[in-house]
């Protein structure tokens, strides 16, 4: 099985490739399979930690496993579907925490919050890292956006139907807000102004999308979307501090919130500011290696500082 390159002087790494061995499951409501693996993450007790940070894909994962303690191995683990979740599971600074490849969209961080939530012991706390567009236009690419709370932005179905009912219907969603965790989110700020800098951090409200496309306000001549002036509507949204928009932060939100006691999750984001949808600025490619580097080091830093017993 092959790994992903790590850069710096990385600890070494050992492979779990998640084969799977007699029937695929037995547990409807909670599927593993005979070894304990849970589903989709391919993931069993043991495998991954208490102290969780969700990014996009196994290259950024890689990049963020080689900030590890080197004298400590390091376990990779892929899931059973090739490419569909990648887990780097270690210790930071004595701390055990994983890294996870999530991909995109709420339905894989589903997958990974209560799958996750479902192997690990006692309380838990996670922290996306990722990419986002930029809403306010006073927010520079290149900045890292800590989210202080975020809303769900759907496409509604119910306003494409073709009578005149439907005509009526907004043709996109708007949920309510709901907070990060303040004291992860604080210790976010704390360290990523100390490794990039005060002047590139900021808070704010983050949209979570539901598409790439559509609910992000892409304009397209294939598709009638009926969003030209989706961008616009949220700038002027309710919590007047709309800063950021991708697609996974909400749900990550939304499900701590709702995890049970004893069950407790932290939940929180830093997200990489990449496009401004003001401007069209785009973020240079060396710029972005940099902050997934020390961006990275800063969610570490934070998630292993956070005391996670006071949930």
């Amino acid at each position: 099985m092959s790994s992903s390159a790590l850069t710096g002087t990385p600890p070494s790494i050992k492979s779990d490739d998640g084969a799977r061995g007699g029937s695929l499951y037995s547990n409807i409501d909670f599927p593993k399979d005979d070894e304990g693996r849970v589903h989709h993450l391919s993931l069993r007790e043991g495998e991954v930690a208490n102290r969780i940070v969700s990014v996009g894909d196994p290259t950024r994962a890689a990049a963020l496993a080689a900030h590890f303690d080197s004298e400590h191995d390091v376990k990779r683990y892929d899931s059973h579907r090739p490419g569909a979740f990648t887990t780097f599971t270690g210790r930071f600074r004595g701390m055990p925490v994983s890294v996870i490849a999530t991909g995109m969209g709420c339905p894989n961080m589903d997958f990974v919050v209560r799958e996750t939530r479902g192997i690990v012991e006692g309380p838990m706390a996670i922290v996306r890292f990722g990419s986002c567009g930029i809403i306010d236009p006073d927010i520079n690419v290149g900045s890292v956006c800590v989210a202080s709370d975020a809303i769900m932005v759907t496409r509604n179905p119910d306003h494409f139907h073709y009578d005149d009912d439907a005509k009526e219907v907004h043709p996109y969603r708007f949920s309510r807000p709901v907070k990060s965790h303040k004291g992860l989110s604080d210790i976010l700020v704390s360290f990523l102004n100390k490794n990039i800098g005060e002047e590139r951090v900021c808070r704010g409200t983050n949209a979570t999308a539901d598409s790439f496309y559509s609910s992000q306000g892409r304009v397209s001549s294939h598709f009638k979307d009926d969003n030209k002036s989706l961008i616009q509507h949220l700038q002027s949204h309710d919590s007047g501090s709309m800063a950021t928009m991708e697609m996974e932060t909400f749900h990550l939100l939304d499900l701590a919130r709702c995890a049970s006691p004893p069950f407790q999750i932290a939940g929180g984001a830093a997200v990489i500011c990449v496009a401004s949808r003001s401007t069209g600025d785009v973020l240079e490619t060396s710029v972005m290696r940099d902050l997934e580097s020390e961006g990275g080091r800063a969610v570490l830093e934070a998630i292993t500082n956070f005391d996670i017993d006071t949930l």
